[in-house]
């Protein structure tokens, strides 16, 4: 198959810059050559190529003075048992509420994003994109939901939660607890919500894309999640 180029006008005029994705990335080092030529050709200035490891893509790209690996994404998979409750867990919530509160917590759910792993990008570009995420899921784009924990005793809520609907599965996307307070269960009682809401959507299955560096991997894999997918992406900056 032809490696083909997709534009992505969101992260372009996000980033002010043309910017695509690699798709079909099966080449060689001289595969590589010729797409970089082509994508210059093109004005484009950033590419995202996602490759399995140990492709012979990924080869090439290692040895791509280029290329980036801002990240090794995995896809998780929990299951949901039949007889889940569906009533969420103390101190959690829904909100469409964009408050001050939110709006600090935002950028911690990209800590580990490649945006912000990727020194090419300027130290304000991820905070930035965590926010703007964030305010489309309070706003329902794509049917997502916003959870929040906030117990009686805090005055602002200490975490967030972003669902949604994905390949008939509930998909915990964006996460984020104060750091202050970490190492308290929220996290934990996030994967119950999403359980929850999973429940009740008749889905059998809840589902995250993190990455593999991500320290709250070793709560997931505790809490039943299992590995389905795992792929290396590139930056490729010309």
């Amino acid at each position: 198959m032809p490696v083909l180029l997709q534009p992505l006008p969101w992260d372009s005029d996000f980033l002010g810059f043309p910017v695509a994705n690699v798709q079909n990335a099966d080449w060689s080092n001289a595969g590589l050559t010729d797409l970089l030529l082509r994508a210059r050709a093109q004005g484009y200035r950033l590419l995202y190529c996602f490759v399995a490891p140990g492709a012979v893509a990924a080869a090439a790209l290692q040895e791509c003075p280029q290329a980036v690996l801002a990240d090794r994404k995995v896809r998780l998979r929990l299951p949901v048992l039949p007889g889940q409750p569906t009533r969420l867990p103390a101190s959690i919530r829904p909100t469409r509420t964009y408050s001050p509160a939110l709006r600090a917590l935002a950028p911690q759910a990209g800590t580990y994003s490649r945006f912000q792993q990727d020194p090419h990008f300027a130290p304000t570009v991820c905070p930035r994109l965590y926010e703007l995420w964030l305010g489309q899921a309070l706003r329902g784009e794509s049917g997502q939901e916003v959870l929040l924990y906030q117990p009686a005793s805090s005055p602002v809520p200490l975490g967030f939660l972003t669902l949604r609907e994905k390949n008939q599965r509930t998909a915990m996307e964006l996460m984020a607890v104060e750091a202050a307070s970490r190492g308290q269960g929220i996290g934990a009682a996030f994967i119950e919500a999403a359980r929850c809401r999973a429940a009740a959507a008749g889905h059998t299955a809840v589902q995250l894309v993190t990455q593999a560096t991500n320290p709250a991997c070793r709560l997931y894999h505790r809490e039943g999640f299992v590995l389905e997918h795992e792929e290396l992406v590139y930056h490729v900056w010309l």
